[in-house]
């Protein structure tokens, strides 16, 4: 049972549908990065209210619709992101923040930092042509950018695959260049959902979890609708029992109840107890 309990962890975590990863890393040591960092809401709400937030040089807003942890794990090992946050100063990663959907949750936050920062706001997407970011020329000035991905919506299998691949390389392109003008910089990069079914918060920092009602709050529909029963993890985990433990345990329990003793404790032919008694 504990092999069982074991191989169904990760489905546990690959079940919830309203979950989104959250990656949050920096070029620099700051003061900000160091508290306790055991919630990822709790950690962006509280690194973007950090005295020193200002004192990088470009902060990244990076949105993708419908990104989930498993469009992550695709990632080749070699790819620009995944190098990008094993050379950071400093990365953090939870693959399973929990958010209302509908709306953009970088899009306020990124208004309210650059009025607070005195920053130059820019609001870009990777699919376009002529994509905005920062100039050398703009170096000595605060910057901070409202970054959007190509949704992953509706797309599956081995085209989301590919898709996340390309998407991920313009982002390395991007960010590169970034860092080139900007060397001091700081990124979060994260999903969300246009789907309407959560409740809307009625806190303006869709990260915050104190607000029970958004954290509470599941799509109506049954378990269905609220859950991925039949992800890759769970398949697998009812295979590994089905085929290979539940087998194991009943090979087990018919050995055993097969099993005779050589020893017959049978008295012998002529033997009258009776006798035996009286002598």
């Amino acid at each position: 049972m504990h092999l069982i309990s074991l191989a169904l962890l990760p489905v546990a975590a690959l079940a919830f549908s309203d979950t989104h990863p959250l990656l949050i890393w920096s070029s620099v040591s700051s003061p900000s990065l160091a508290f306790d960092s055991s919630k990822g809401s709790d950690f962006a709400k509280n690194l973007l209210k950090a005295p020193d937030i200002c004192s990088h040089d470009a902060v990244v807003f990076i949105n993708q619709v419908d990104l989930h942890a498993a469009d992550l794990h695709t990632l080749s090992p070699s790819s620009g992101l995944v190098n990008t946050l094993e050379s950071a100063f400093a990365s953090f990663q939870f693959p399973y923040v929990r958010r209302t959907g509908g709306v953009n949750p970088f899009e306020k936050l990124a208004d309210e930092l650059a009025l607070r920062c005195g920053a130059r706001l820019i609001h870009t997407s990777i699919d376009e042509d002529d994509m905005p970011m920062p100039a050398h020329g703009d170096a000595k000035e605060k910057h901070v950018v409202c970054m959007g991905m190509p949704s992953l919506e509706g797309v599956h299998g081995a085209t989301r695959k590919s898709m996340m691949a390309k998407h991920e390389s313009q982002l390395s392109s991007a960010l590169a260049t970034l860092a080139r003008t900007h060397p001091h910089y700081l990124v979060l990069y994260s999903g969300w959902s246009r789907s309407n079914l959560a409740r809307q918060s009625s806190s303006p920092n869709p990260f915050d979890s104190s607000n029970s009602t958004a954290a509470n709050a599941l799509p109506s529909g049954g378990i269905l609708a609220r859950y991925q029963l039949l992800t890759p993890a769970l398949l697998l985990a009812l295979i590994l029992t089905l085929g290979v433990l539940v087998p194991l345990v009943l090979f087990g329990v018919y050995a055993l109840a097969g099993v005779q003793s050589p020893v017959r404790n049978d008295p012998p032919k002529q033997w009258i107890s009776a006798e035996k008694k009286n002598q």
